[in-house]
């Protein structure tokens, strides 16, 4: 009786492990899908990545060869050329009234200068009575 009990406990065990073996294969299985189902998934970001990384470096190329400049750049240098116009402006405006000054002032010198021509010209000039 002995040997019957004990190879009747034997089967069982031998079953259960049995399934157990079929449970660790079918989980097995499930997890490598899995694993081939991510590593797919991680190819495919990996390639997007890539294509938005060369994107990105061909905006910078694009950035680097492009005249645009950024709002703030063109404000201050707005505000530089506005600065400097003012100042070249006003720098105009008192040289020509300098040079206006000065026109006067030399139109005014040569009428003097052609009155006292015009002066001596009669005090030279003889008289007939």
């Amino acid at each position: 009786m002995i040997p019957l009990l004990f190879n009747v406990d034997f089967n069982k065990e031998a079953r259960d492990l049995k399934q157990k073996v079929k449970e660790f294969e079918e989980d097995k299985k499930e997890k490598f899908n899995e694993m081939m189902a991510l590593k797919a998934h991680m190819d495919k970001y990996g390639q997007q990545i890539q294509g938005h990384l060369k994107t990105i470096e061909n905006f910078k190329i694009k950035e680097e060869k492009s005249e645009f400049i950024s709002k703030d750049i063109y404000n201050k240098l707005k505000e530089d050329y506005d600065k400097l116009l003012k100042e070249y402006t006003d720098e105009y405006a008192k040289l020509e009234k300098e040079l206006d000054f000065k026109e006067k002032h030399v139109k005014q010198l040569l009428l003097e200068q052609a009155d006292k021509r015009q002066e001596q010209v009669f005090k030279e000039k003889p008289q007939y009575n």
